[in-house]
């Protein structure tokens, strides 16, 4: 319940406490943003203690902006107290209090809060009026009685847009406060008149203004009377604060929570709530971590979060091993000599490298031309590209070599990439050049070019193509490119492979001499008649038949022949030609 007092003078018992807000810090929500200065209207005139001109140019009252919708009045107690009531003095003006007086309709509807916090809806509602109009609101004080605590008390009032008010409210919200009293008893653990009698219980450190009955216990006690100490692990205000890691949780101070034990491990300080600095772990923080941890637990000293590069285990004590290294162990080692371990930090192989690589971990393969130990032999100026490791031609040999090292050159008529390719003919089936093909010795009888790979040309025939074929083949000079033999055999009169050779009797001879008897027989015959006839006419006129004379004529004749045929045949056996490598020509004079 509470307590209304009209103003003149309001009621003796109210000053037995004291002005709890007297000089403390006051906001206001909407200051006055008008003509009047503002050391005339601001907050602080509502704790000043000075109530005496309530009109709005005495300086002594709060006056808020025109045309708002709520209005609020803060006073900050700066702690909690024991309040026993709130007094609150309205504006008065130059104009009687009554109906007619603009301030009184401003009055009506306030609220009054406490609260612990700035929040006026985090405390509870201290009194709202909500009974009085202008004509039954007969004065400008309240004197609001009620026993709570806290530390903000708020004044407020409200003239929302959408809700209906009475009549006589105003039309807007404004503080318009000459002063705003909180009273109570400003020492803790006193109470009654003047606030000089000690609290009955030994440990309360506010109680009820008037009765002493304890609402608030010293920090490190609890109970209806403040009789019992904090347990289960708790300590201070309302025994709301838990201790920190003590050695027994339950000997914490119950009042400012200090270890009376000591801490348990991984814990320091009078209050057992800081960790051990790191790099110390244990007891009294007296153990030091292992430098491998990257920050070990500091309650028992494992490397929760890891180890240094290089290390493993729960205590960051072992060294990589198994070919890793580097953080977590993560990382592989290179190509140790010997598949050795490498440095179990950095990764660097300490007895050097496996044949075929190089670098400080061992990770780089020789440069392209290199393999071996240290990468210091020299591949096969006839490799494409070896192994690096031993050598090897693994991608092949340059063109005219083969074999695992690319060391040997193509042979067995064979040339060129892989060996692939055949020789031509060269001479007497030697080996050709083992990367292009060429042949270095020349070629067979009937070939030419760098390979031996083209004919000769017509009408040569034999080694280097130098020697002419016959004109007296049938095609003249077509023969066989290697032999010189005659493709198509001879011309008339001749004959052999070659057709140099001239027929023999029994064959060309025969035929010339049937031809020439032939015609020898029919000119005689003609030559007889003719004689006859010349023999008949002069033995006609002389009588007599000469023989010897027509014999004599026929014989030669038959010498005139004879010699014809062999200035034929020396007509047809003789010429300039070019050397001869085949067997000589054989000539038959006609006899």
């Amino acid at each position: 319940m509470f307590r209304l007092y009209i103003c003149l003078g309001l009621v003796a018992l109210s000053f037995e406490f004291e002005n709890l807000a007297l000089n403390k810090p006051a906001y206001q929500q909407h200051p006055y943003s008008g003509p009047i200065p503002s050391h005339l209207t601001e907050a602080s005139n509502a704790v000043d203690g000075l109530h005496q001109n309530l009109s709005v140019w005495g300086g002594q009252c709060v006056y808020s902006d025109d045309g708002q919708q709520t209005a609020t009045l803060m006073i900050n107690l700066t702690r909690i107290f024991s309040i026993n009531s709130v007094v609150v003095s309205y504006m008065l003006g130059d104009s009687p209090w009554g109906p007619s007086n603009e301030f009184t309709s401003r009055f009506l509807g306030f609220s009054i809060y406490v609260s612990n916090t700035t929040e006026k809806l985090d405390g509870i509602l201290f009194f709202k009026e909500h009974l009085y109009n202008t004509s039954t609101l007969t004065s400008p004080g309240w004197d609001i009685g009620m026993e709570t605590h806290g530390q903000y008390v708020f004044y407020y009032n409200e003239r929302l847009k959408g809700k209906t008010y009475p009549d006589d409210y105003s039309t807007y919200a404004y503080n318009d406060i000459c002063e705003l009293k909180v009273m109570g008893c400003s020492t803790p653990g006193l109470y009654g008149y003047n606030c000089s009698i000690p609290c009955p219980d030994l440990n309360c450190r506010n109680c009820h203004t008037y009765w002493g009955r304890c609402w608030d216990c010293k920090p490190g006690y609890q109970g209806y009377r403040c009789e019992q100490e904090c347990d289960g692990g708790h300590f201070g205000e309302r025994c709301q604060s838990k201790c920190g890691h003590c050695a027994n949780i339950r000997q914490c101070d119950n009042e400012d929570g200090t270890c009376l034990n000591g801490c348990t491990a991984g814990y320091m300080g009078a209050y057992c709530k800081k960790e051990c600095p790191v790099g110390f772990f244990g007891q009294n923080c007296s153990s030091e971590c292992n430098k491998t941890c990257k920050d070990c637990n500091n309650v028992d000293g494992l490397c929760d979060r890891g180890c240094h590069s290089g290390w493993k285990g729960d205590n960051c004590e072992e060294k990589c091993n198994t070919n890793m290294y580097g953080a977590n162990c993560s990382l592989l080692c290179g190509n140790c000599r010997g598949k050795g371990q490498c440095h179990h930090v950095n990764g660097s192989c300490l007895e050097g490298c496996d044949p075929g690589f190089q670098g400080n971990k061992c990770s780089q393969e020789c440069p392209a031309g290199f393999f071996g130990q240290n990468c210091s032999s020299e591949c096969n100026k006839a490799c494409k590209d070896c192994n690096n490791v031993d050598g090897l031609c693994d991608r092949g040999c340059h063109s005219g070599w083969k074999g695992d090292n690319c060391g040997e050159k193509c042979n067995t008529n064979k040339y060129g990439a892989n060996c692939d390719l055949s020789c031509g003919n060269c001479r007497e089936k030697g080996q050709c050049h083992h990367v292009n093909g060429s042949c270095l010795e020349g070629c067979d009888p009937g070939f030419q070019g760098d390979k031996c790979l083209q004919v000769c040309g017509f009408g040569y025939y034999g080694l280097q193509c130098l020697q002419e074929c016959s004109t007296f083949c049938k095609r003249s000079r077509n023969c066989h490119h290697v032999t010189g033999f005659c493709n198509d055999g001879c011309k008339s009169g001749w004959q052999g492979n070659e057709c140099f050779e001239v027929l023999s009797g029994n064959a060309y001879d025969t035929a010339w001499q049937s031809r020439f008897y032939g015609m020898t027989g029919a000119l005689c015959v003609t030559f007889a008649i003719f004689i006859t006839y010349v023999m008949f006419t002069r033995k006609a006129k002389n009588g007599c038949f000469k023989r010897n004379d027509g014999k004599k004529s026929t014989k030669q004749k038959e010498s005139h022949y004879i010699e014809t045929y062999e200035n034929e045949a020396a007509d047809h056996g003789y010429q300039e030609m070019g050397e001869f490598h085949s067997s000589p020509a054989i000539y038959y004079n006609a006899e």
